[in-house]
């Protein structure tokens, strides 16, 4: 597990100020179009970031998808991390996909960031267990699961002036 390193490799504790979220919207309200030029929902009907936010970052492909049951599944792409949370923001199942790939492009480099993005997937879709395709299949869990990458950021710099002033 990496504690002070970024997730990517080429990009410094310093730069690291993103982070990802989930917002779902009402789309199905009529707005009106302000005097600014702005419409739409002043705030999102629901949110996701995980508590520490950094964990959760992904640069790049993900998405999320609401379920019949009401909680969300959500595709931490760059990572290869698949969640799915409740209304009230509680993890009731996690995967991590255990498959990395080998591209290279015709230069011999790696075909996308490398470091914790060699699990990387471009999207994830929900089906049932009854689902068609699936039946005659079992249906089981990949063992064991690689590990998570958590992200601890490292203490800031210590100040010029933070010693300790005596009388």
């Amino acid at each position: 597990m990496m504690s002070s390193q970024s997730m990517d490799p080429q990009v410094s504790i310093g730069d690291l100020a993103n982070y990802s979220a989930v917002f779902e919207l009402n789309v199905r309200e009529a707005y009106e179009i302000s005097n600014d030029g702005s419409f739409g929902p002043s705030e999102p009907s629901w949110t996701y970031t995980a508590p520490d936010k950094y964990s959760f970052y992904s640069p790049f492909v993900s998405g999320a998808q609401r379920l019949k049951n009401g909680n969300t599944m959500i595709a931490s792409g760059a990572k290869g991390r698949f969640i799915e949370v409740t209304p009230e923001k509680e993890i009731v199942w996690e995967y991590w996909n255990p498959y990395k790939h080998n591209y290279r492009l015709p230069d011999g480099s790696a075909a996308q960031p490398t470091g914790p993005f060699l699990y990387s997937q471009f999207r994830s879709t929900h089906f049932m267990k009854d689902y068609p395709a699936f039946a005659g299949k079992e249906l089981s869990p990949v063992s064991p699961q690689p590990e998570p990458f958590v992200f601890i950021p490292p203490p800031p710099p210590p100040h010029e002036n933070s010693g300790t002033v005596e009388d």
